[in-house]
């Protein structure tokens, strides 16, 4: 996380001390070089204005994910029904992109519906730009979505997979059940109920800045905990310890146990809308509206 925030204050810190719009593009994009040439950021300490900006940007990220969700996926409420691999998937992808590249020069608006666009491909589910454009972003057209897609694919070095906690969770799930003593039928409904509470948690940890930073089976076990019934067929932290051991256990348990506060969901609409605001203002493609 430390490592996000040094990559994003360079850029910040010229773009505050640079008037010249062509010079702060200029800046923003020898930034994307830099990444990928890999060439590694000296630690350095952000000032007050290069933190409020970073604070910024991480409840913009964060508002455009939880849409991603809302745009795509199981849930019948969503605009586009698709599997959950899919908006998963797009939310990976729009995090890995604004690691490197930044919200003033790339609109958020048109990169989110060009990762649900890619993560429909890569998830082999495709969801056609047709239907995006009409159901997410009606002001986008065809061109726009298919040149940023092409900025996407640079931004992520063209390296698709993704590693999804979801799936660690179901791995871990069937085996508990294997060692529950508890009724088939009445261990069925308990764990799948429990498995439901897990992928919600898991959605709202990985929407956050956590998502790049964190091994996603660590991300699946803090969700059981986190979502652990009353009176479990079988406690968590004895499953773990009976699996792994007793001394490593206590790591996996201490490192999983400590993403307990980012399941929680923090939702601030009044404060979301005026830093949109200030985004769209201050933002490159912003202005040429």
């Amino acid at each position: 996380v430390e490592q996000q925030d040094i990559c994003r204050a360079y850029r910040h810190r010229h773009y505050l001390t640079t008037s010249s719009e062509e010079e702060k593009k200029a800046i923003f994009y020898s930034c994307d070089a830099a990444r990928m040439n890999h060439v590694d950021y000296e630690p350095m300490s952000i000032d007050d204005d290069t933190a409020a900006l970073l604070e910024e940007d991480e409840v913009i990220l964060t508002h455009f994910c939880h849409f991603i969700r809302k745009s795509c996926g199981p849930n019948p409420n969503c605009a586009i029904r698709s599997t959950w691999r899919v908006p998963s998937t797009a939310v990976s992808f729009f995090r890995r992109f604004y690691l490197h590249n930044s919200l003033r020069v790339h609109d958020p608006r048109v990169i989110m519906i060009a990762c649900i666009f890619l993560a429909g491909k890569a998830e082999e589910d495709y969801i056609p730009p047709t239907l995006l454009l009409s159901k997410v972003h009606k002001k986008c057209n065809m061109e726009t979505l298919l040149s940023k897609e092409e900025h996407l694919l640079e931004g992520l070095n063209f390296d698709l997979r993704v590693f999804h906690p979801q799936v660690s969770i179901y791995a871990f799930v069937t085996d508990m059940r294997r060692n529950s003593e508890m009724g088939r039928e009445n261990a069925a409904q308990v764990f799948r109920e429990w498995v439901t509470r897990a992928e919600n948690a898991t959605d709202v940890l990985m929407n956050s800045k956590m998502c790049l930073s964190v091994n996603p089976s660590l991300v699946a076990i803090g969700a059981l905990i986190y979502t652990e019934p009353e009176n479990p067929p079988l406690q968590v932290r004895e499953y773990i310890r009976e699996r792994f051991g007793e001394i490593p256990s206590q790591t996996i348990l201490h490192e999983a146990e400590s993403l307990m506060k980012y399941f929680v969901v923090e939702d601030n609409p009044s404060r979301t809308k005026s830093t949109l605001q200030r985004l769209v203002g201050t933002a490159l493609w912003g202005k040429r509206k």
